[in-house]
Parts: structure tokens; sequence; C-alpha cells
């Protein structure tokens, strides 16, 4: 936890220090997440496949971050989690943004592209089986288009991609330690409702 603050810190005093005469704003994010997961040695060829703990479940975060013209910059925790069979796993990011934006026509409307790092936290807990977690990096892109409402508010949906190397042993409590899953990638449509100050 230590480390997940000071590189929330980090960010946060990155986007001050960064963007002068800037909008600031805060946001609520939710979509649909996929966690590419590797089925641990042991469990390989049975039904146990673990690309289907986190398939296309609900991710919910938040966001903070400013804009200026032509750029944005963000810093974002969210995190999904879902069972299958008697298995269970959390992804839970922190992570900073730059997007690039661009102005469609005068109705306030953008487009967006930009890249993102940070860090990945990968929980396993599921039952009959010891628990683990572990810790790794998160880089991806992103794109989507943006839409301002009112000087307050906007509305955004988009798709993020990254990568990941979070790696968590599976030691069942009867066959012992069955191998390792490691979080390979990750993909997100999302939604984010925005308020500007």
């Amino acid at each position: 936890m230590k480390k997940i603050a000071a590189i929330a810190l980090a960010g946060i005093t990155a986007m001050s220090v960064a963007t002068v005469q800037a909008d600031t704003f805060v946001g609520l994010v939710a979509g649909s997440h996929s966690a590419d997961m590797q089925t641990p040695k042991g469990l390989k060829g049975t039904n146990n496949n673990f690309d289907n703990i986190i398939k296309n479940d609900g991710m919910y975060g938040i966001r903070v971050g400013q804009q200026n013209d032509g750029y944005r910059f963000y810093a974002t925790y969210d995190n999904a989690s879902n069972s299958y069979r008697q298995y269970k796993a959390r992804q839970e990011n922190l992570t900073v943004s730059l997007d690039k934006t661009f102005d469609i026509g005068s109705g306030g409307t953008q487009l967006f592209a930009g890249a993102t790092s940070g860090i990945t936290k990968l929980t396993h807990e599921s039952k009959g089986v010891s628990r683990d977690s572990d810790m790794g990096y998160a880089m991806g892109l992103q794109a989507g288009i943006v839409q301002q409402l009112s000087s307050n508010f906007s509305v955004e949906g988009g798709y993020r991609y990254m990568r990941h190397n979070a790696k968590v042993d599976v030691k069942d409590r009867v066959e012992g330690n069955v191998g390792s899953s490691k979080l390979k990638s990750s993909d997100t449509w999302f939604l984010s409702a925005n308020y500007h100050f």
C-alpha cells in the first residue's frame, strides 16, 4: 500500500507541475473488463481455464486529472474481480495517463488517444487454495471520444489495452502447488462521467 500511495502522490504532483492554467476534473469510471491470465501448468487440460475468471466483467474506478488545450493528464484507480468455478481473482490498477485531444467541430466533441503506465496488483483468493498476490507493471494505450455537456460536466467512452507481468502462485491445500498464473494483458471498454472545476 505504501508503494501505491507513493505513486499516487507522484502522479498528483506531476499533474500540478506539468499543467499551467489547466482545467481540473474528477470522474467516475465503469466498464467491461477482461484479463488474459495464464492457466497454471498443473491445471492445463482441465476445465479450469483462468482466462474465464475475469472475462467481460464489471470494472469500476475513480480518476483525477487536468487538461488544457490539446492535452489531458490524469491518475486513475480501478479494479475488476470475479469468480469462475472455485477460482476467484481481483485486478487493481493505479495508473497515470496522457492523452492528446482533437476537437471535432464546435459542439464540444473531442477524440482522444494516449498512453498509460502504472502498477497492477493481482490477487488470487479461491476456495481451497492459499491466497496470493503480486504487484507488477501496467503499460498500455487508450482511445475514445469525449462530449462536453456543460462547462462543468463531460462524458466519455473509450477502449484501453494494457500489458502486465503480475504473477500469483496457485497452491491447492490438498494437491500442493499446481503452478502459477501470470496476468499477461487486459482490455477494457469504459464510460466515464467527469466533473470539471
